[in-house]
């Protein structure tokens, strides 16, 4: 220990010589001088000072404080918050509202530093980030876009986009003994929501539904109402071939402390509490396109519970035909087929893309009855709304028809007949022949009658198959449509048919009753065995009970 002191002691005796921190202890002062620029709250000055004991030779004020100046909630010089501006937030999630016009605005919070808004639109592969600065609280999406290479405006994409809108804050952590900011984004905080815009009218749908029990990512944020009752939304796009799509739907809900979940298959399973989906089975549970509901039931942390119905909506692709049409029977396809993701909408400048200089009216494969069409140079605008593509119950396919003439009263005329009937139009080279009917099994009525035509054009077929219906009335036709059948048939009306052919009854209960408003002598123009009852072949003798001359 001796022989450490007498070493430590040369240095002791150094570092007193150097300096020492009593007051005019330093034996040899160095002069050296700074400048500290103003801040908003301190004020600049300069100084002269010795760096090895810190000693101030001289000091004094060479500008007052800058003070702060404000503008949009910041401080134009520091960046601190205005704590007068009442825009300002001390919330932890940026909220946006969207105007009819477009104007996206935003909660301006006092911690962010930046904000993104992250648009997807229907078929990109990347998103398009726009960034703005945090004193900024709106923006028109109609010029985010800015100018093509050709100097024209590029709006925002007619539509159903996918957005997201993120705050950034600064991110303190202490690594080492060493005090680390960064600026990071708060995607859990993040603001989803669909753009849609309709004829240049903007509307938000927001993503992200919760309540004081669950969370649940991805869900629109509204309820809606069904046929089983209200019910939550979740969509997912399909692939090109509208696969089905797997979703791990537990891990979109967040479930508030103590609350237990559990997922059914049926509302019934569900009331039984049985067939509980297990977690395992949520790896292989693929959804299809369309509906799907999920039957959960929330066990409450403080007792009771409280039931959910999920709807998963594969959203299939669809691809559209457009065909112009110059006379009620006969079409031409138009340009080029395009394919659109169910719910998509459509400009009418796409819609219209490639047909002749006239005015159309504008009608789907299911005779929704879109509007009228002007093309002129210039523009190609509807009078209705931009299209918005839906599902026509039957294919991935989708007919879009451009008549030159008003076609209102033959789409009234088909939805007339939907009330009864699934309705479907029969085309051969591009002439329409007719409509096969196929009476919908989800009706409860005795008694059916077949429309004697649609808007001028033959019923070819009718199908009743599946039908609860015993009686079936049609009134005057020169060729009675083809029938499908079944047992519950009891008795067929039939008007002034002037041509009906052989075992036009097949599938009939055996005790038919056919009641003809025509006479005997017209029946026999029509082809052989028309109201034998099977099997149709050489030795059947067997007729359905038929009466003539009933009005």
């Amino acid at each position: 220990m001796q022989h450490n002191r007498k070493l430590l002691a040369p240095f002791l005796l150094s570092a007193v010589a150097l300096c020492a921190f009593a007051f005019g202890g330093c034996h040899r002062h160095i002069h050296e001088t700074r400048y500290i620029q103003a801040t908003c709250t301190q004020a600049g000055f300069y100084e002269d000072f010795c760096p090895n004991c810190g000693y101030i030779h001289e000091s004094y004020q060479t500008s007052p404080a800058l003070g702060h100046n404000y503008d949009g909630g910041y401080c134009e010089n520091c960046g601190e918050p205005d704590p007068n501006d009442s825009s300002l937030s001390s919330d932890t999630q940026s909220k946006v509202k969207l105007s009819a016009d477009g104007t996206l605005s935003w909660t301006k919070l006092k911690n962010a530093t930046k904000y993104e808004l992250i648009i997807t639109t229907t078929g990109s592969d990347e998103p398009t980030v726009y960034t703005f600065p945090k004193k900024q609280g709106s923006a028109k999406l109609d010029d985010l876009g800015g100018n093509d290479d050709y100097g024209n405006k590029v709006y925002f994409p007619t539509g159903r986009t996918f957005a997201q809108f993120v705050h950034y804050e600064i991110y303190t952590e202490t690594v080492e003994g060493e005090k680390i900011e960064q600026e990071v984004p708060m995607t859990e905080q993040a603001d989803e929501f669909r753009v849609l815009k309709r004829n240049g009218v903007f509307e938000l749908e927001r993503l992200g539904y919760s309540d004081e029990n669950l969370t649940l990512n991805g869900f629109y944020s509204e309820a809606r109402e069904g046929e089983s009752g209200e019910y939550y939304l979740y969509e997912v796009p399909l692939n090109e071939k509208n696969e089905n799509v797997k979703v791990n739907l537990p891990k979109q809900v967040k479930l508030a402390a103590g609350n237990r979940a559990a997922y059914y298959r049926t509302a019934e399973d569900r009331t039984g509490s049985q067939n509980a989906i297990s977690s395992f089975d949520w790896n292989y549970m693929n959804f299809p396109a369309g509906a799907t509901t999920i039957y959960m039931r929330l066990t409450l942390a403080g007792g009771g519970y409280k039931d959910y119905n999920l709807c998963v909506y594969g959203l299939r692709n669809l691809e559209i035909t457009r065909y112009s049409v110059s006379s009620l029977n006969s079409r031409q396809e138009v340009g080029t087929k395009f394919t659109c993701l169910e719910g998509d909408i459509i400009s009418s400048e796409d819609v219209c893309r490639g047909l002749r200089l006239d005015t159309y009216y504008l009608r789907d494969s299911d005779y929704n009855y879109l509007g009228k069409v002007e093309c002129n140079y210039f523009e190609s605008t509807f009078s209705g709304a931009d299209y918005t593509v839906k599902y026509s119950g039957s294919g991935n396919g989708i007919e879009l028809y451009f008549y030159t003439t008003d076609i209102k009263p033959l789409c009234d005329e088909v939805k007339e007949a939907s009330n009864t009937y699934l309705v479907r139009e029969v085309w051969s080279n591009n002439d329409l022949r007719g409509y096969d009917l196929v009476y919908k099994t989800s009706s409860t009525a005795t008694e059916a009658v077949i429309p004697t035509d649609i808007y001028g054009k033959n019923i070819l077929s009718a199908d009743f198959e599946y039908a609860q219906v015993n009686t079936i009335t049609i009134g005057d036709v020169h060729t009675l449509p083809k029938l499908t059948l079944n047992i519950n048939v009891t008795t067929i009306n039939l008007g002034d048919i002037h041509s009906i052919s052989a075992g036009a009854f097949v599938g009939a209960n055996s005790n038919l009753v056919i009641n003809c408003a025509f006479n005997e002598e017209q029946a026999q123009y029509f082809e052989a065995k028309w109201n034998y009852k099977e099997p149709l072949n050489q030795y059947s003798t067997a007729k359905f009970t038929t009466n003539y001359n009933v009005q």
